[in-house]
């Protein structure tokens, strides 16, 4: 019997590398979703902000697949500015994705999971969820509350056979393909440190890992019988982790702030 895997955010970037590579596994049959129309016959229409449309999807995948085995959060957003020039629509958008719509998502698969008695939870997180980066705020902030409430998740299952996990890289290197990374347009006095840390997003000067190893964490996590609730991703987020716990929080700042000098 093949595994049934659901991943959101299929399109482009990470989505598009953990739809193609655990779909090369026999053993697998992997569904894909999208925000807009893919002539794929496995990939559907989602929008993870819209709970009548995450109950539309679940309704197609159940009644042709009858179960899903795994589900992967992979689908959100990133947008670069500063705290004092996003607007509030800016700051809802992100978090509607980046947050409720994953919230809503793991919710109603949850249901799936219960009567089936058995499933996996697989989010594709951020090390900004442990360590966050100047103009990056609500991204990290978004990153950080499902941390939480994925931790406090973690509890609350931990005596059924349905786990969750965090994928946490430390940011992705770039391909061909432009980073769907969004910036704000109204920096007025912050502009000439936002447009330093916009150039090291879109130039990949900061420590990064490639779209492969996360595909193959992910695929660790599926085949693993007792995942761990947290997977950080490159000998460098290890690194960083243990330095934000190890120093001082002042000298750890420095050491961030200087990355963006």
């Amino acid at each position: 019997m093949k595994r049934i895997i659901v991943i959101t955010g299929v399109s482009r970037g990470l989505g598009k590398v953990l739809f193609d590579y655990l779909s090369k596994d026999s053993n697998n049959e992997v569904i894909g979703s999208s925000r807009t129309k893919n002539g794929k016959p496995n990939i559907y229409l989602l929008d993870i902000t819209n709970q009548e449309s995450i109950a539309e999807f679940l309704d197609k995948v159940i009644s042709k697949y009858h179960r899903i085995d795994v589900l992967i959060n992979n689908a959100g957003t990133n947008m670069i500015g500063s705290v004092e020039g996003m607007s509030k629509a800016e700051i809802d958008d992100q978090m509607a994705c980046n947050f409720f719509g994953t919230i809503h998502m793991m919710k109603a698969v949850l249901q799936v999971f219960r009567q089936q008695n058995v499933g996996k939870i697989i989010n594709i997180s951020s090390l900004g969820a442990n360590v966050s980066l100047p103009y990056n705020s609500i991204y990290c902030a978004g990153k950080a509350g499902l941390q939480a409430f994925c931790e406090s998740l973690y509890y609350e299952l931990a005596d059924s056979p349905i786990t969750v996990s965090m994928v946490e890289p430390i940011g992705l290197k770039l391909t061909d393909e432009v980073p769907m990374i969004a910036y704000i347009d109204n920096e007025k006095s912050f502009s000439k440190s936002s447009l330093k840390v916009r150039h090291k997003m879109m130039t990949h000067v900061r420590p990064s890992v490639s779209r492969m190893k996360v595909a193959n964490k992910v695929e660790r996590i599926i085949k693993s019988r007792s995942p761990k609730l947290r997977y950080p991703v490159g000998i460098v987020a290890w690194s960083i982790l243990t330095l934000k716990y190890l120093l001082p929080f002042k000298l750890f700042a420095r050491l961030i702030q200087k990355q963006f000098k």
